[in-house]
Formats: structure tokens, sequence, C-alpha cells
């Protein structure tokens, strides 16, 4: 898996894991522990701090997805240079 697929399937994991609507079902699986406490008390919180994250989350998936895509895509049709910043040297004197 290269580094730019393993992108796409890290943003759309993190947006699954930081949808709202899987806040209840967060603070039920940490019941009994100190954290699972502290996020029923603290659950409207809790569930706006995920409601900010999650359109972030889903905005990377979207972007990685395309830049993906628009790679492959490149690449089909012969379009794609890629540089390999280590060899670039600056000889300014």
């Amino acid at each position: 898996m290269k580094n730019k697929e393993f992108g796409v399937y890290l943003h759309a994991m993190l947006a699954a894991l930081t949808c709202p609507c899987h806040a209840i079902f967060y603070v039920y699986l940490l019941s009994g522990t100190t954290l699972g406490a502290f996020l029923f008390e603290h659950e409207i919180i809790f569930m706006s701090v995920l409601g900010f994250a999650f359109p972030f989350f889903i905005f990377m998936v979207l972007k990685s997805n395309q830049q993906f895509k628009t790679k492959k895509r490149m690449e089909k049709i012969g379009q794609v240079c890629e540089i390999s910043c280590k060899t670039c040297t600056s000889k300014n004197t």
C-alpha cells in the first residue's frame, strides 16, 4: 500500500471515529472508567468537539481521494513526473 493511499484510509478511519453520532457509544463503551464518567458529565462539549473534527476529516478524505485519483489518471496517460527532492541541490555562491 502506497503512502498516499494509506492517507485516504487513515482519514476515512478518523472521520468514522469522530462522527458525532458515535459519541454516545463512546460514553457507554467507556462506562465504569474515569474517562467514561468525564465524558458523561461533559457529553455536550464532547459531541461539539467531534462535530467540529468530523467535517475536517471528511474534507481531508475527499481531498486525498481526489489527489489519488488525479495522480492515477495522470500516470495512466503518461503525464506524471516525480522529482525526488534529495537529488535537488542549490549552488548559490
